[in-house]
């Protein structure tokens, strides 16, 4: 799994350094603290990282492959990673599309769970 996942963060991400990376992912995976989705094919189409920080989940990383976003990716994923963590209420995300590797915003936007979901 963490080749596999470190192989689709560097694809499709602006994250550059492997052996970091690998590191970062192996402590989601040995913490739980992530999720993937698979395409039909079972080839990796999406993956969340995420901790927890008392009743906030705060989104690290969400890497959807173009072609499936906006079908309801996202809020699979919202919904599947609250029956891991049902102490989650709020979610919180910064969003960042600069290769540069600077935030769009400048600080986390935190939104209520369960309105997020109907939202999406």
């Amino acid at each position: 799994m963490l080749d596999k996942l470190t192989e689709f963060v560097l694809e499709y991400s602006t994250y550059k350094d492997r052996s970091a990376l690998e590191a970062r992912i192996a402590k989601h995976i040995e913490y739980k603290t992530y999720l993937v989705a698979y395409d039909k094919q079972g080839n990796i189409a999406g993956c969340c990282l995420w901790v927890i920080d008392g009743d906030t989940c705060r989104i690290l990383d969400c890497i959807i492959k173009s072609e499936y976003r906006n079908n309801g990716m996202m809020q699979s994923m919202l919904q599947r990673g609250l029956t891991m963590w049902p102490v989650a209420k709020k979610i919180s995300f910064n969003r960042d599309y600069n290769e540069d590797g600077h935030d769009r915003w400048p600080e986390d936007r935190t939104y209520d769970i369960q309105k997020m979901l109907r939202r999406l």
